[in-house]
């Protein structure tokens, strides 16, 4: 087979000495390997690091043969697979294989070293900038195995190897249980259910706590386990397991939250992970393996990060340093060192593309008075600020991170005010969000108005400047802005969410207050059929107070989503009794589909506090 002359070709010439050593035969030359520690749990200890003399290190996976090849051989293909069918610049999402060696009874492979081990020995719970980060990355490695059609089956902490901090970075390991699954349809072949992998982390199928056709055996098990994992990262505990007692059943939370329980976000509260980082899990985690989500590059867009101001360490952001517009006297009486500088700079600009020039001018955001001069320079270089390079312009970065004077300069050679970057389509007035500065961003806006700009283009995903602005902006005045320079309370972004509909999700109460009072629609449906009611009153940061402003101006207090779930199905489920008893002052009811629904209404209906009395039908 073609695969195991692909598995010979990484087949190291190593034995094993007397002392543990590792001698390594290279171009008639030695070299010793020597066993540093062992880098797995007692009593497995088959995982060791060696080191070099040069001071090198390599890791060493050994691996009993019982049955000649047939133990190692399916662990090697999937990792010969993976680096021959992943590109050079997904590579580092998985631990590298340098080859493999075999010995007595033994074979070994020979693996990247990641010195700051697994993501197990890192504090937890991590703030939620750094759990999206590392599932930012997770779902890039999965999307790149499932392409090439293979289940990891076990992904878990253990398993995702740290291999820098600052930012982190992982890396995803040991494909000791991993398989091959169909191109078709992306499963395995139908078997007997089997509980292969780690308690904790295994999905309701795998356990055969709920029926399903087909395999149990799908790219969905691994996303099912990255959610457990990020919830372990969120909040350090593993999601659907009884903490602090012993149990005879430690599989009986998972399996009621598979026969219609509510979702156990308590912990995830606790731990101020935001409304959208608990749905982003929820969805991870649906209990059906069809409703869990593709691994694809734009999943990660779903997670919408809290605005910094809400961090729990992050400083806030500082304004950049405004152009100071020299005046005549000041370009005269510059000093022989600045003089100096700027000839030098001109010589540059013979030997240099203008208009590169100029995009890497913009990027560096210097705007002391040198380089306002630098930038007129450029510009009367015939430099362009509409030359892309990595997807942006100079106008795009400037109106990104630069001051209302660069983005004023630009836009007088710029013909086109709605250019946009590659590949996420934002234009000028999206990029103006960015910037924590209200008074930054106003005179961007009126310039970029006043140039033309479409105060409605939308980017990618679908979103205006007003969605971008209820997400990125600090304070309700960008929004309020927006709204008196005529933007859209009805235009639908990523999701079909309309702004009121996406600050409730945001939990940003004050921008959908100012919506709602500015006419916006409150019977919206997002592509879900989720209205903005449904979704307020899953929060826990919203007020009672606005969701009884928003129910006054909604047609159907009952209306329901496309799972057949009303406002008051979710405020049960979320355990909100003040939303419940506010919904049902108001003439909400909520009829049963299904016993699924039924159980998970009991279960709201028998929660301690709930004193009022439920119309429920059934």
């Amino acid at each position: 087979m073609a695969e195991d002359d692909n598995i010979d070709s990484l087949k190291l010439r190593i034995s094993v000495t007397h002392d543990g050593s590792l001698l390594e035969a290279q171009n008639d030359k030695k070299f010793r390997w020597t066993r540093e520690r062992s880098l797995a749990h007692f009593p497995a200890e088959n995982v060791a690091l060696y080191k070099s003399p040069q001071g090198g290190f390599r890791v060493v996976k050994q691996i009993r043969c019982q049955n000649e090849e047939t133990d190692y051989r399916g662990e090697l293909r999937i990792m010969m697979r993976i680096l021959k069918g992943v590109e050079a610049q997904h590579k580092e999402l998985f631990v590298d294989l340098v080859g493999w060696f075999s010995s007595d009874r033994y074979i070994h492979f020979v693996l990247e070293y990641c010195q700051y081990g697994d993501i197990s020995q890192h504090p937890t719970p991590m703030l939620e900038i750094e759990a999206w980060c590392v599932c930012n990355q997770l779902i890039g490695g999965l999307s790149n195995l499932h392409r090439l059609g293979i289940i990891h089956r076990d992904i878990k902490p253990q398993n995702v190897l740290v291999s820098d901090i600052n930012p982190i970075r992982v890396k995803i390991a040991d494909f000791g249980i991993s398989k091959l699954a169909h191109k078709d349809n992306a499963q395995l072949p139908t078997q007997p259910t089997t509980k292969i992998g780690t308690p904790g982390y295994m999905a309701p199928e795998r356990l055969g706590l709920i029926k399903i056709s087909g395999s149990s055996h799908t790219c969905a098990l691994d996303i099912w386990s990255l959610g457990c994992l990020i919830h372990y990262l969120l909040t350090d505990k593993v999601p659907f397991i009884e903490q602090g007692r012993r149990i005879h059943n430690p599989y009986k939370p998972l399996e009621e939250y598979s026969n219609g329980g509510s979702f156990p976000d308590d912990c995830l509260i606790k731990n101020r992970v935001s409304l959208s980082g608990r749905s982003f899990l929820q969805r991870l985690l649906a209990p059906f393996p069809k409703d869990r989500p593709l691994a694809t590059e734009h999943l990660i867009l779903d997670w919408e990060l809290p605005p910094i101001s809400a961090s729990r360490t992050f400083p806030p952001l500082e304004p950049p340093t405004p152009f100071q517009l020299p005046t005549s006297s000041s370009v005269n009486t510059l000093d022989s060192q600045e003089q100096l500088a700027i000839e030098d700079f001109m010589k540059r600009l013979e030997l240099n593309d203008p208009s590169s020039e100029l995009w890497h001018f913009m990027k560096s955001d210097n705007v002391g008075r040198l380089d306002r001069r630098r930038l007129h320079l450029l510009l009367s270089s015939d430099a362009s600020p509409e030359i892309y390079f990595q997807g942006y312009t100079a106008l795009h970065i400037a109106a990104e991170q630069g001051s209302a004077e660069s983005v004023e300069e630009l836009l007088r050679h710029c013909n086109d005010p709605n250019i946009r970057t590659q590949p996420h389509q934002e234009a000028l007035i999206h990029l103006a969000t960015m910037q924590a500065d209200y008074g930054l961003f106003e005179r961007k806006l009126q310039l970029l108005l006043d140039n033309g700009a479409d105060i409605d283009a939308r980017n990618l995903e679908g979103d205006t400047a007003l969605h971008l602005a209820i997400r990125r902006m600090q304070t309700v005045d960008a929004s309020k802005l927006l709204l008196q320079k005529g933007a859209s309370t009805e235009a639908r972004g990523r999701h079909k969410r309309t702004p009121i509909h996406y600050a409730i999700y945001l939990e940003r109460e004050e921008i959908a207050d100012l919506l709602l009072e500015g006419g916006a629609n409150p019977n919206c449906e997002d592509e879900d059929g989720v209205t903005p009611l449904h979704t307020a009153v899953k929060s826990n940061r919203i007020s009672t107070s606005f969701v009884e402003r928003l129910i006054e101006n909604v047609f159907d207090i009952n209306k329901e989503d496309k799972n057949r779930h009303t406002p008051l199905f979710e405020a049960a489920v979320h355990g909100r009794v003040d939303f419940m008893r506010i919904l049902v002052d108001n003439g909400a009811r909520c009829c049963p589909h299904s016993a699924r629904l039924e159980a998970r209404i009991s279960q709201a209906h028998q929660r301690p506090l709930f004193n009022i009395r439920i119309p429920w039908l059934f």
